[in-house]
């Protein structure tokens, strides 16, 4: 599972309920791109042992940071959004390295699985969203 701490560079863009892009990475603390490929069991009669094959890739985006305004209403938005069109799908863009062009970002389209918050007494409030890459997860560069 691939976890970038690269601290104040860390870019995050998600769109709102209406399509427009949003740059959450201010109130972002920590994001995983994690990827799986599924195995496809390949194994013929008369096999000596289990054979496999590469099968679909899935993906999902973790995001975890403070509790905000900002960031609950985007997320409480695409929730409302995904509800009443279940077509809809939300387009991110993640630089582990910031926007500086040139600099990788991952791209696509994706859909919001699960959104938490919550805290403990002396902590802070915390807020936290999975989403499901629909579709790929396409590495290309910051223009």
């Amino acid at each position: 599972m691939a976890k970038y701490f690269p601290g104040p560079l860390l870019a995050v863009v998600l769109d709102d309920d209406s399509g427009t892009p949003v740059d959450v990475s201010r109130y972002v603390r920590s994001v995983d791109l994690p990827e799986e490929v599924e195995q496809l069991d390949a194994t013929a009669f008369q096999a000596t042992g289990l054979e496999r094959q590469p099968g679909f890739s899935s993906g999902q985006i973790v995001l975890g940071g403070n509790w905000d305004p900002v960031l609950f209403r985007l997320l409480h938005g695409i929730k409302r959004k995904q509800a009443a069109d279940p077509g809809f799908t939300v387009t991110y863009a993640v630089g582990p390295e910031g926007t500086t062009p040139g600099k990788v970002k991952y791209t696509g389209e994706c859909i919001l699985s699960q959104f938490d918050r919550g805290g403990d007494v002396g902590a802070t409030t915390d807020i936290s969203a999975t989403f499901r890459i629909t579709g790929d997860n396409t590495e290309t560069t910051w223009s």
